[in-house]
């Protein structure tokens, strides 16, 4: 058994080693990190300075404090996850219904290698979906990062306040608040 493996079934962390490894892949590519080609330093340098296609070393993109910090908030999402199988067992059904409520929006999924994980923040402490949740996630725009999503529906949002605090849509949706102005809400989000 690896490392990897010893360490995630002692924590129990939910997930294998080889999603583990599909995050990491995932992130090394988006990183700019090349692949093995055999080019060396000099001659990737010198491509870089005279054929016009820019930094082929991915510049602060593969920083290996970038690489690590973004590895952490992949896993971290990760391990927050649930399985469609973890899921399929705690409510009793097949995983195909899990699945079934994935592809027709009532839950949101990413996947992770060959299997789709579904954040947590989604659920309520019984493991329900968040009230109103099919209609807000119908709103969100196409294309977010995953992290993107989870840090708009769990930091306190300006817009979602009770008194004087200010709610994240998750709190504000689990409190029975209006689903309507967080669907609006979400229409607007903006991508930086």
């Amino acid at each position: 058994m690896s490392v990897v493996a010893e360490l995630l079934e002692h924590y129990g962390a939910g997930v294998t080693e080889e999603e583990v490894a599909d995050v990491l892949r995932e992130v090394l590519e988006t990183a700019g990190r090349p692949s093995s080609t055999g080019m060396s330093p000099v001659d990737a340098d010198f491509l870089a300075r005279h054929a016009g296609v820019g930094d082929l070393d991915g510049g602060e993109a593969t920083d290996n404090g970038v690489i690590i910090e973004r590895t952490r908030a992949e896993l971290a999402r990760v391990v927050r996850a649930w399985s469609t199988r973890e899921l399929a067992e705690r409510w009793g059904v097949d995983q195909s219904r899990v699945r079934h409520r994935c592809s027709e929006g009532a839950l949101y999924a990413t996947r992770t290698g060959r299997s789709l994980t579904l954040p947590a923040w989604q659920f309520d402490s019984g493991l329900r979906p968040l009230p109103g949740l099919a209609a807000v996630l119908a709103a969100i725009p196409e294309g977010l990062h995953p992290l993107e999503v989870e840090g708009w529906m769990t930091t306190p949002n300006g817009n979602l306040v009770v008194g004087d605090h200010p709610l994240s849509v998750r709190d504000w949706l689990l409190g029975g608040g209006d689903t309507r102005a967080v669907v609006e809400l979400a229409r607007t989000i903006d991508r930086w």
